[in-house]
């Protein structure tokens, strides 16, 4: 379905524009309680669920934007999310980190199948963001203790605070 949506997608913007030059594509979807549950609590449809958004989204974003890119000889550049996470784990969270990492990786495989073609592929890689989601989430899970786990949150991100 996915696939199709974005062939649906691909085709109006070439009819409006005639020409997709740059794809952008941040999937974020991670299981939201008190962390993921440990590996040997999880069950494959936790995976599934992050794959799906995660690493089935980048792939097929990509997919549509290269066979339009390669199509009209112009090239483009496709510019992906993935996380700190890709490259330095977060604790309790390896569903969200192996599909980040998917996510690095596939980025890298695409620039270097299509450098070629004029197509340039990038990954940026941010840490945790201060958000109103981080907020709410840490006043829910950690009630009292707020202060407490957004500094240490904050301390775990590789440049020790997270980003605003």
């Amino acid at each position: 379905m996915c696939c199709v949506i974005m062939q649906e997608l691909g085709m109006w913007v070439v009819s409006k524009v005639g020409f997709i030059s740059l794809s952008f594509y941040s999937p974020f979807y991670s299981r939201l309680r008190n962390f993921e549950p440990p590996i040997t609590d999880a069950t494959e449809t936790d995976l599934d669920r992050v794959v799906k958004v995660n690493i089935n989204g980048v792939f097929n974003c990509a997919k549509e934007a290269i066979r339009v890119m390669t199509s009209d000889g112009k090239g483009g550049v496709i510019l992906n999310t993935g996380s700190c996470a890709s490259v330095h784990p977060i604790k309790d969270r390896v569903v969200y980190a192996a599909t980040k990492g998917a996510v690095l990786t596939m980025t890298t495989s695409l620039a270097t199948d299509h450098v070629h073609e004029g197509i340039r592929c990038n990954c940026i890689c941010p840490g945790r963001v201060h958000t109103p989601f981080v907020d709410a989430f840490i006043k829910k899970n950690y009630a009292g203790n707020e202060k407490k786990m957004f500094k240490q949150l904050s301390e775990y991100m590789p440049q020790g605070r997270m980003l605003t």
